[in-house]
């Protein structure tokens, strides 16, 4: 029976609130009306070459807690007053400053935190309206530097005095809009972007690029001297397709061709115009190395995305020589047949690489982009106790590969 007698009214009440939308609608906004909107902060990054007299002796991790004392006093106190973060200083009706100073205090509204030794003057984070400082904390810097609790400390403190001066401002009606509007369709765009570049696979074309690498220039000088090739070259042509499980991470497969003579397979020649003199083998080897891989790869999505991809690769090399060529310094010393190859004479083996390669991906449209990609690959047999990693510093390329890629 109660519920009857309610129906009424509620029905009363719906009917006003749609006359009241459709006045709102119909009628138009006087631009002097105004609305109550949170305040727009800027949270001002600490520059470092205010008061480098007075970092002398801080370490890093102070110079971080200085670096990020803006951001965390903005990020407590719009906990406890809504905030709007402003891109700049000059559009902001607030700016919250971090400075070092050693200037006594003065005669504005400030607190002081106490301490048992200061060395480095004064750490001071002001909030200012435009051009006025309406309110200051400062906490001498000791010669330590500020440990983290005292950075709480100093961050309550900051919250507690900033939050009075900011509450919300009345701006025009038209003029809050606008702001609200415009913020809106920035994210908007933003987060459009980033799902139009969202695709479940990545194919991606690699073919030049450019390769480092060390190799044996005299025998008196070890293994591998100091001596370094820079190789630019189409070669190795890859074709990789990534499946993404999720928005940032996928499986990988690729498929590496290369046609080169740099790789030193064989160190080691014999120079019949110089007494049988052992030279360095560098580009007296055709080797062609078919690689197919798999791995793990990270993107991040934008205009200029970032990519980190782990490779482990398993394949075949063919190695021919075109003079005679040997492992060793000197012939004598072979231990197995593949120690050695003759003039003509080719060899087939199991080679394996693995690579972490870290890059970029420009989107050139929301399906094509281009890729640069940085290889740090090696031989895991390198690794083995008969090949110390320090003498096979050349077997590890540092590629600088470029890519056209297609999402679908």
């Amino acid at each position: 029976m109660r519920a009857l007698l309610v129906l009424p009214y509620a029905k009363w009440t719906l009917l006003t609130g749609v006359a009241l939308l459709a006045l709102s609608v119909v009628m138009p906004v006087d631009a002097s009306e105004t609305r109550v909107v949170p305040r727009e902060v800027y949270p001002e990054p600490f520059e470092m070459e205010r008061g480098d007299d007075a970092l002398m002796g801080v370490t890093q991790v102070q110079l971080a807690f200085l670096g990020v004392l803006s951001e965390l006093v903005f990020l407590q106190t719009a906990v406890a007053e809504p905030l709007l973060r402003s891109d700049s200083p000059e559009q902001a009706d607030s700016v919250i400053r971090t400075e070092l100073t050693t200037e006594p205090q003065t005669e504005t509204a400030s607190r002081t935190l106490s301490t048992d030794s200061a060395g480095h003057g004064l750490v001071a984070v002001r909030l200012l309206h435009g051009a006025e400082e309406v309110e200051r904390v400062t906490r001498p810097l000791p010669s330590r530097g500020l440990s983290f609790a005292e950075v709480q400390e100093l961050v309550q403190e900051a919250t507690a005095a900033f939050v009075p001066h900011l509450v919300p401002v009345e701006r025009p009606l038209a003029e809050a809009e606008i702001v609200q509007r415009s913020r809106r369709e920035e994210v908007e765009q933003i987060l459009s972007l980033e799902d139009r570049l969202d695709s479940r696979f990545l194919l991606t074309l690699w073919a030049t690029e450019i390769r480092a690498l060390r190799y044996k220039e005299d025998p008196g000088q070890g293994p591998y001297s100091d001596e370094t090739e820079i190789v630019l070259s189409p070669f190795p042509v890859v074709a990789e397709l990534i499946y993404f499980r999720s928005r940032s991470f996928g499986l990988l497969a690729r498929m590496s061709v290369d046609f080169n003579s740099s790789t030193p397979f064989y160190e080691w020649r014999r120079d019949t115009s110089q007494d049988a003199q052992m030279v360095s083998a560098w580009d007296q080897t055709d080797n062609m190395i078919l690689l197919p891989g798999v791995g793990l790869h990270y993107r991040s999505l934008g205009r200029v995305g970032i990519d980190l991809s782990f490779i482990y690769s398993l394949g075949t090399a063919r190695v021919t020589a075109r003079k005679d060529v040997s492992q060793y310094e000197w012939f004598e010393q072979q231990e197995k047949p593949e120690d050695f190859l003759a003039e003509g004479e080719s060899i087939w083996f199991l080679y394996q690489m693995l690579s972490f390669q870290p890059g970029i991906t420009v989107a050139l449209t929301d399906r094509w982009a281009l890729r640069a990609a940085t290889s740090f690959s090696f031989d895991p047999r390198a690794l083995a106790d008969s090949t110390p990693y320090s003498d096979a510093a050349g077997l590890a390329f540092r590629y600088l590969q470029l890519g056209l890629a297609r999402r679908f």
